[in-house]
């Protein structure tokens, strides 16, 4: 019952009691001034009350009437106003969607989505190409790791499960939906490389935790990468010989100076110095050929880091005094087993002590820190250098790139060492980070495992 219903309800029922109290007050001044009612006045009354009563319904039942006859209007004119905007919206919600339909199937990249049991939701134009497969033949369809035995299946099954999206690279913390990039070999329809990006989608976006593979085709650029590592190669080898030969020549020469003016020496050891740094640039050169074609050979053996660490500290120690920089090396004094790779940790090493001492001026500190957790070993190497732009830290792991601070600095650099270290360390199963502040210094820690098992296999 409504506010304005309960009003003319309450109306009727005090005019009734003011009309029954009337025909009391009649009553009773006759019965006082007459000793009793008579027959006729006691039809009267009821007649007035009965006659009252009855217009008074009348009277509410009307209003009532006329009030819901009001809401049920008001009402209509509501639902019109709310269909006209559900109907908008609706349009609204088509129209967002087909833009989105197109923009995902215009893309040159493929994309396949799927629910959390690995059925397929959505694939666009680009990924059937790629995949040979068409989408109503896929969509709604569970695909199964059996179904990378079907000829025409074959490709969207190693798409699928060459990839666990529920696996994160090891020691990866933070965003759980934080996307994962593999790359694969398919042979159908045609043999192509391609580049998968796994992003997680959260439970609100399905209801069960669906996931998106978008798919890059890099075949072509990996023949041009292919091609310039073959060039890359054969250049470094068929220099590196004359190179050796010629700072041989320059370092007999220097061993006995005898015969030789001051200025005639300082010649020869910049000529030296210059053939040796040209050599280390073919080195690292050859180095990254190597790992890009995945030659970059690994010998895993049980070892000792600290006695690595040592190894690797003692040649920067001269270099070191002469610009009056400090080391500071920290290691456990009881050895702890770790699997790794003797040499290329020592290449770690090297290449990160190498920058902390040319970026590190007169009178800096340079701590190199080795601790043992349970499973992984992690050694940091902390400078009071120079310090990287915090725009520049993102692009310090790729090749060739050098920050305008280290070129200020110093003039020589392959750009190569960090994009060397990243690739041996995470071969390892490990994590390597960076962190700097512009002209405090520059912190670098990786962690390598301690166990076998933890080495992810090639």
């Amino acid at each position: 019952m409504d506010k304005n219903s309960y009003t003319l309800y309450t109306w009727q029922f005090l005019a009734s009691l003011f009309v029954i109290i009337a025909c009391v007050i009649v009553v009773v001044l006759q019965v006082i001034f007459s000793g009793s009612v008579n027959a006729p006045t006691a039809i009267l009354l009821t007649v007035i009350f009965v006659v009252w009563y009855f217009f008074s319904t009348i009277v509410v039942e009307k209003q009532r009437h006329e009030r819901l006859n009001a809401l049920a209007i008001e009402m209509r004119a509501d639902n019109v106003t709310l269909e006209a905007r559900i109907a908008e919206r609706t349009q609204d919600l088509f129209r967002s969607k087909t833009h989105t339909d197109a923009i995902i199937e215009s893309l040159t990249l493929g994309l396949v989505e799927y629910q959390g049991n690995n059925t397929v939701v959505r694939v666009n134009k680009a990924a059937e190409e790629m995949l040979g497969i068409k989408r109503n033949d896929v969509v709604g369809k569970q695909i199964l790791q059996a179904d990378m035995a079907v000829h025409n299946l074959s490709s969207l099954g190693e798409v699928t499960f060459f990839t666990s999206t529920e696996a994160m690279p090891k020691q990866k913390q933070g965003n759980p939906y934080e996307a994962t990039v593999d790359e694969i070999t398919i042979t159908y329809p045609a043999e192509r490389t391609l580049q998968v990006i796994t992003l997680r989608l959260p439970n609100e976006a399905t209801g069960e935790g669906g996931f998106i593979k978008l798919l890059r085709d890099i075949t072509r650029e990996k023949l041009v990468e292919r091609s310039k590592s073959n060039f890359i190669t054969v250049a470094a080898h068929q220099l590196r010989t004359p190179l050796s030969a010629i700072r041989w020549a320059i370092n007999l020469i220097l061993a006995d100076t005898s015969r030789l003016t001051q200025d005639e020496s300082n010649i020869l050891k910049s000529g030296a110095s210059a053939t040796e740094q040209v050599i280390n640039l073919i080195n690292d050169l050859l180095d990254v050929s190597q790992i890009e074609e995945g030659k970059f050979g690994y010998e895993f053996a049980q070892g000792d880091l600290a006695t690595v660490i040592k190894k690797s500290v003692a040649p920067f120690e001269k270099k070191a005094q002469e610009k009056g920089v400090t080391f500071n090396l920290s290691v456990p004094s009881s050895a702890t087993p770790a699997t790794f790779d003797e040499k290329k940790v020592g290449t770690i090493i090297q290449n990160l002590l190498a920058n902390a001492v040319t970026y590190t001026g007169a009178n800096g500190h340079v701590n190199i820190n080795l601790e043992y957790g349970d499973r992984f070993a992690t050694v940091t190497i902390a400078d009071t250098g120079a310090g990287i732009p915090a725009d520049e830290i993102m692009r310090l792991f790729t090749k060739f790139f050098r920050s305008k601070k280290a070129l200020q600095l110093e003039t020589s650099g392959s750009g190569l060492g960090l994009y060397i270290a990243k690739n041996i360390v995470e071969r390892h199963g490990g994590r390597i980070t960076l962190e700097s502040e512009e002209g405090k210094g520059t912190i670098v820690s990786f962690t390598l495992p301690l166990r076998k098992e933890d080495i992810p296999e090639e």
